[in-house]
C-alpha cells in the first residue's frame, strides 16, 4: 500500500526500544462529500477507525471500528487499499521509546441504516458523532484546527495530509 505520507518528529534517541500501532481507517466518500467522525469538544474532523488487536486483520479492523465509532456497516466486498500514513516520535507514555504508529486507509461503502455507537470513554468525553461534510470544508475546518496547536488531537496533522491526497485523487 502507498506511503502518503511520513511524519518523523526525530524527537527520539536511535536507541530506545520501538512500540508499535497499526489502525485502519474508513474513507466512507460520496464525492464531493464524506463521512467522518466530529469532537464537539474541538470540532476536529478524523477518519472512522481505530487500532487493530492481535490476530485481527485489516478488514476485521475496519469493520468493527467504523462500527463502533459510526454506527454504519462497511460493505465487506467494496474495501479498497488507498494508503497509509506513518508516525514516529518520542512516546509520550513510555520512557525511553519510540512511537511508531501506521495508519492504513481504505475506501470503502456502507450500507443505509445507522446502528447505535459504541463509543471508549475518550470518545465520549470528546462527544465524537458522525457528519457528512463536503471535503473542502473537512479540508478547511480542519487547518483551523491545526492553527490552534491544541495537544491533546495530535491525529489532526495526518487526517489533513489524507483529506488534501484525496482531493487531489478525484
Amino acid at each position: 500500500m502507498k506511503i502518503i505520507h511520513y511524519f518523523d518528529l526525530k524527537d527520539y534517541h536511535i536507541k530506545d526500544k520501538v512500540s508499535k500501532r497499526v489502525a485502519c481507517r474508513a474513507i466512507i466518500l460520496q464525492y464531493p462529500h464524506l463521512y467522518m467522525i466530529q469532537s464537539d469538544m474541538y470540532q476536529d474532523l478524523k477518519f472512522p477507525g481505530g487500532g487493530q488487536k492481535p490476530d485481527e486483520s485489516d478488514e476485521q479492523t475496519l469493520i468493527r471500528e467504523t462500527l463502533e465509532e459510526t454506527g454504519l456497516t462497511v460493505i465487506k466486498e467494496s474495501i479498497s487499499p488507498f494508503g497509509r500514513v506513518i508516525e514516529k516520535q518520542k512516546s509520550k507514555t513510555k520512557k525511553d521509546t519510540i512511537f511508531y504508529m501506521e495508519s492504513k486507509y481504505y475506501t470503502c461503502k456502507v450500507k443505509d441504516h445507522i446502528k447505535e455507537q459504541n463509543l471508549d470513554d475518550y470518545e465520549k468525553e470528546f462527544g465524537y458523532k458522525l457528519i457528512k461534510i463536503h471535503i473542502d470544508d473537512a479540508i478547511n475546518q480542519n487547518l483551523d484546527i491545526l492553527s490552534k496547536n491544541i495537544p491533546e488531537i495530535r491525529w489532526v496533522k495526518r487526517e489533513l495530509k489524507v483529506l488534501k491526497y484525496l482531493r487531489g485523487k478525484q
